[in-house]
């Protein structure tokens, strides 16, 4: 997917960071509302690391993604941050954190089998007591065929326009597709690019199934108004005594 890779340059046009303000400072209550001490948090295909580069001082960030050209964004967003090279479905780093969140990089488990090995990734990796925020983009109910989203910004001498088209060819698996199409202009020249990106789409009921296989706790969110996160699901790692 060139999305995220050669063309990783042009996510500061397609996302700039100060357009996940609102939502890294909700992802960033949530985790700190639901525990005592929040001072490291994992994140699970962090991409450009827009998310944590709202999260507070305070707290040690080690964020994972699969791609070297987004982690590149993503430590000049996160000054001090570890920032490694990893996938989702097997990591093992042989350490523990308060907090673990997986962002809308889930949409890329297309798998039942993908998102369980993703989920139980996350639950080995959070310590007990701790908390697991996963927030993927939707759920098979929230699914709208045809639904698009435009995006893009300009630059200093160039400028990208996203159209983002998503429809499901068969409502009877776990997929979706997303198309993506650019238009990029650099140097003077407008160039056109699109690829298909294969996306997980399960129901409610499968998330919250796989979040209880992995041992995890589903918790409540009380959203505040006027904020919007899409589907989330915050789950607790049970300590011994409440096992």
């Amino acid at each position: 997917m060139k999305l995220y890779g050669p063309m990783a340059k042009w996510w500061p046009l397609l996302s700039p960071p100060e357009g996940s303000e609102a939502q890294g400072m909700l992802i960033g209550a949530l985790l700190a509302n639901g525990l005592e001490a929040w001072t490291s948090v994992l994140e699970l295909g962090c991409g450009s690391g827009a998310v944590a580069s709202f999260f507070p001082d305070s707290v040690k960030k080690t964020l994972v993604d699969t791609s070297q050209a987004m982690l590149d964004l993503c430590a000049q967003n996160n000054p001090g941050a570890s920032c490694l090279i990893g996938d989702m479905r097997d990591l093992r780093l042989d350490k523990e954190f308060d907090a673990v969140l997986i962002h809308d990089a889930l949409m890329y488990m297309t798998t039942p089998a993908d998102l369980e090995a993703a989920i139980q990734t996350a639950a080995a990796h959070c310590r007990a007591g701790g908390l697991v925020l996963l927030v993927p983009d939707l759920t098979q109910e929230d699914f709208e065929d045809g639904s698009t989203v435009l995006a893009g910004g300009d630059g200093e001498g160039t400028a990208v326009r996203l159209m983002e088209w998503h429809w499901d060819p068969d409502p009877s698996d776990h997929c979706s597709l997303a198309e993506f199409s650019f238009l990029i202009r650099e140097d003077g020249q407008v160039r056109a690019h699109h690829e298909t990106h294969v996306l997980g789409l399960f129901s409610d009921s499968e998330w919250r199934a796989f979040i209880r296989a992995a041992g995890l706790e589903l918790e409540p969110i009380v959203r505040p108004p006027g904020i919007e996160i899409g589907a989330a699901y915050l789950a607790r790692k049970p300590t011994a005594a409440s096992i």
